[in-house]
């Protein structure tokens, strides 16, 4: 019967029957036992797989598992090493729990979650919520927090497996790094979601990517980025200690800023080309790398200016979107950091026809 069934299946080679087996009938523990040449297999003599292919049957993880993994990783970001935070130009993190999340997710999935570039926490929980994959209660270790604070902001991070605690952002004076163990408060209504683990899953519902006219004689991705912060006001995170929600969401001085970050929107990903200084700075980076175009800018296309009238425009330059039309472009006031100007229209100028030149925003990823 061993030959019959060594010559049936390569997988019973190298076995021989075990010394209980003398052709009489068999309980429940007699075996075919592994030989010498093959130690890692075990076969029961009812025919089931070798343990090495049920265990590692068993141990293939679930979706839900992977994504919660996703979440633990994220949470070990910037605890091994010290990560610079670009938002105050410092290894600080304290006061910056989504924007640490964000990172750490992104690091983890190697892709643009772009909800979570929300000016603040209590924005991206808003957006988070409308995707309908909210939860309430004790959340799973790796679950992407978001745990209410007294001022009406949350507090971001991923619940440790300890059940009890959740990493975030702690102070500085606490941590060194800014990034510690907080302990989940009894009796608060923590909301919690699975990490994205897909490329689809990196945005809520509702939020689409444009794309490019197949003529090219526009931009899609520009026009679409043309509403960020118009309709409604978007708060300006560069901005230190505004006065009232006015000068929190204007824009002027900070034309870059507002750019990218409408851009990003309509785009649906980061844009690392626009993350500079200055306009004058990416402006010299885009030429490097040979993306920037001369003449007439097209529609939606973002168009750049070496200087404008005022001390920081002749600094720093200054750049926008152009308009449908192409007789004009919307941005953020070209003067210095007035509080009272705001994202809005401009016709082109004589002198503001002759600027430096124009890229298209889908070249830039």
């Amino acid at each position: 019967m061993m030959q019959v069934i060594s010559q049936a299946s390569p997988v019973f080679q190298n076995y021989r029957p075990s010394q209980l087996f003398p052709g009489a009938a068999l309980d429940e523990q007699d075996r075919y036992e592994p030989s010498q040449f093959s130690p890692d297999l075990a076969l029961s003599w009812r025919g089931r797989l070798p343990m090495a292919a049920q265990a590692s049957t068993a141990q293939e993880t679930s979706p839900r598992q992977q994504r919660l993994e996703v979440g633990l990783e994220a949470g070990r970001w910037g605890t091994r090493e010290r990560r610079h935070n670009p938002n105050n130009d410092s290894y600080d993190w304290s006061n910056y729990s989504l924007g640490w999340a964000r990172r750490g997710l992104e690091q983890a999935t190697d892709r643009e979650i772009c909800w979570m570039h929300a000016p603040d926490s209590e924005t991206a929980y808003k957006q988070a919520r409308k995707t309908g994959k909210m939860h309430r209660g004790n959340p799973p270790a790796g679950a992407l927090l978001f745990v209410p604070q007294e001022d009406g902001q949350y507090k971001v991070g991923f619940a440790n497996p300890d059940g009890k605690t959740f990493r975030t952002t702690v102070p500085g004076n606490e941590n060194p790094s800014t990034i510690g163990d907080r302990p989940l408060a009894k009796g608060k209504k923590v909301a919690w979601m699975l990490p994205p683990a897909g490329k689809e899953e990196a945005m809520p519902s509702g939020e689409t990517k444009t794309k490019r006219k197949k003529d090219g004689s526009s931009s899609e991705v520009g026009l679409g980025a043309r509403n960020w912060g118009v309709r409604k006001g978007k708060v300006n995170p560069n901005l230190r200690h505004p006065k009232n929600r006015r000068e929190a969401t204007s824009w002027g001085g900070y034309c870059l800023g507002w750019v990218r970050r409408a851009v990003e929107h309509s785009a649906g990903r980061d844009i690392p080309s626009l993350q500079a200084t200055s306009a004058r700075q990416a402006y010299a980076g885009l030429r490097k790398k040979g993306k920037v175009h001369y003449g007439n800018p097209p529609a939606g296309a973002i168009v750049f200016w070496d200087a404008t009238n005022s001390k920081l425009g002749a600094k720093y330059g200054h750049v926008a979107i152009v308009n449908p039309n192409g007789k004009g472009y919307r941005g953020t006031s070209s003067q210095d950091f007035a509080e009272t100007h705001h994202v809005g229209d401009r016709r082109f100028s004589a002198r503001e026809r002759r600027h430096i030149g124009w890229v298209m925003p889908e070249d830039l990823y």
